[in-house]
């Protein structure tokens, strides 16, 4: 049966307050553990197999090895964060607790430091994430009723290190109303030995310390950091926590230019601090924080420059499309104006995304346009919604437009051009007379007889005909369409007679409009025709040759 890694390290230290005078803090016997032993340290093991000395360095296997086949082993180690020993408490399988501690005293502006490790910590080394460890590994500061005071150290395994396995802890003293007699305690408990990351290979949980010294705050402390909110922000609710870090156990002050804005004392263990404000009236602040400890009071943080706005901008206006109106080939383009540097958002049929959206940049006047494509054709008409937001977050009403998106092709075709111009002369007996249309063409509509079924755009035709002047005779040709350059918004056809043409003869181009003339792709009759009919009819003359 696999067992869950416990790694459970509670290190307490115990305040007493005397009524005496602040008097410097007294040392700790051996906190360094240089003497090879636990002199000075009580130390109390109840179960058997647990142990609590002074050791030179701690070794375990490398679980996070990868080896295919019978390598040698790798090794995690811990050397002394200082000098040559450190102490190490290791717990045996289902144990109790096993603890050492020392008293000592100290006033306001005094600190009690010193470095943790445990097994967790030294697999962080690697970069593993240990989470799932339920390593417990605290310092912790309490009363001498047993009251927390504050948690100096607890490794939440959340991040690997990378550097080295000990971690840092502190806490300076402050508002004692004396002298205070103290215990460090370090204790480690575990109800079953801890499983490494790989789930196989178990090893006792331990806690080392090594480096525990008691010092006296002798300066001031450093500005406070303004963590959140950022520099340059905006607020849209009149409320605002403003927070950071300081150093531990100081006095925070929040101010707003000179005037104090409240106090909050930072966190013994972290340093962070928080105070919230209220009812923040619109327009710019700028607030700096300060921070005192036992010595005196720190410059000020860094400036934050926060601006609050409540009001939300007016709605945009659309110039257009107009309300009501027909798209014919789902590209939208919509403009208006609305409130300088906002970002304006469309809004289609009742969707809480926006479909598009732009900034609108002061130099253009607040002016904003926004198309959409491809937007679909259906039954009723789309519904758009445009709204602005401002810098702060704020989102305006919103105007509204409806557009019928419908892409039946009702534009009947015309024609561009024909040549040879009207009325040309000289015309080279062996041309082919062409015609330009304004759009691409039905072939069937002008190819009425293909000379090969697969391609419907070569062959003879009865709508675009060739006759000599003045008379109805159709001269033999072959009709040919062609897409200039591969493009669909003009359609050229050519009528190449098949013998050369008769000289200095007159002839007529004819196109036939009407119901059983030329037609679009949509079937679209001719418009534009020169003849009472709805024909389109020119006239050239050949040359001698």
């Amino acid at each position: 049966m696999r067992r869950t890694l416990v790694l459970l390290a509670t290190m307490t230290l115990v305040v007493v307050a005397s009524g005496s005078l602040a008097l410097a803090a007294s040392s700790l016997n051996n906190g360094n553990f240089e003497s090879g032993y636990l002199t000075g340290w009580s130390v109390d093991t109840t179960a058997s197999g647990e142990t609590a000395n002074a050791v030179t360095g701690y070794t375990v296997p490398d679980p996070f090895q990868y080896c295919e086949y019978d390598c040698p082993p790798n090794y995690l180690n811990v050397s002394p964060h200082e000098g040559f020993r450190f102490s190490l408490l290791k717990v045996a399988d289902q144990s109790q607790w096993t603890t050492i501690s020392q008293p000592f005293t100290a006033s306001n502006g005094d600190r009690i430091s010193g470095w943790v490790v445990t097994l967790e910590t030294l697999y962080q080394t690697r970069g593993y994430t240990t989470s799932g460890f339920e390593d417990k590994g605290q310092v912790v500061l309490t009363d001498r009723s047993g009251t927390t005071v504050a948690t100096l150290f607890k490794d939440s395994g959340s991040s690997g290190d990378y550097n080295s396995p000990w971690r840092y802890w502190e806490y300076a003293f402050t508002d004692l109303p004396g002298e205070g007699q103290f215990q460090i305690q370090a204790k480690q408990s575990s109800q079953m030995w801890s499983i490494s990351p790989d789930g196989w290979n178990y090893e006792p949980n331990v806690l080392g310390l090594d480096d525990v010294q008691t010092s006296t705050v002798s300066v001031a402390p450093a500005p406070p950091k303004i963590t959140s909110p950022q520099n340059n922000t905006y607020d849209r609710d009149s409320s605002i926590s403003v927070s950071g870090s300081a150093e531990r156990g100081s006095t925070v002050e929040l101010f707003e230019g000179t005037t104090s804005k409240g106090t909050i004392k930072a966190d013994s263990s972290t340093g962070a601090w928080s105070i919230a404000l209220s009812k923040v009236s619109d327009g710019a602040h700028t607030y700096s924080a300060k921070a005192t400890n036992a010595v005196g009071t720190s410059n000020a943080s860094s400036p934050v420059n926060i601006t609050v706005d409540t009001v939300k901008p007016s709605a945009p206006t659309i110039d257009s499309p107009k309300d009501n109106s027909i798209d014919t080939d789902g590209i939208i383009s919509f403009d208006g104006y609305t409130e300088k540097e906002s970002t304006v958002k469309v809004y289609q049929d009742g969707a809480t995304t926006a479909a598009g959206q732009q900034f609108s940049a002061s130099n253009y006047g607040g002016w904003w346009q926004i198309s959409l494509y491809d937007v679909s054709e259906q039954a009723t008409a789309h519904t758009f919604d445009v709204t602005a937001t401002d810098a702060a977050g704020n989102e305006s009403a919103k105007s509204t437009v409806h557009v019928t998106v419908d892409k039946t092709d009702r534009t009947a075709p015309t024609v561009l051009g024909a040549g040879p111009p009207n009325g040309t002369t000289k015309v080279e007996r062996n041309s082919c007379p062409a015609v330009t249309f304004s759009e691409e063409m039905d072939p069937k509509t002008l190819v009425t007889t293909p000379k090969d079924p697969t391609n419907p755009k070569v062959g003879t035709s009865t709508t675009f005909t060739l006759v000599k002047y003045g008379t109805t005779t159709r001269i033999s040709a072959t009709i040919e369409l062609y897409e200039p350059q591969n493009m669909r918004t003009t359609q050229i056809v050519t009528l190449c007679p098949s013998s050369n043409l008769a000289s200095n003869t007159k002839y007529t181009g004819k196109i036939k409009g009407g119901t059983n003339g030329v037609k679009d792709l949509a079937g679209n009759q001719l418009a534009g025709g020169n003849q009472a009919s709805g024909d389109y009819w020119w006239s050239f003359t050949t040359g001698g040759r």
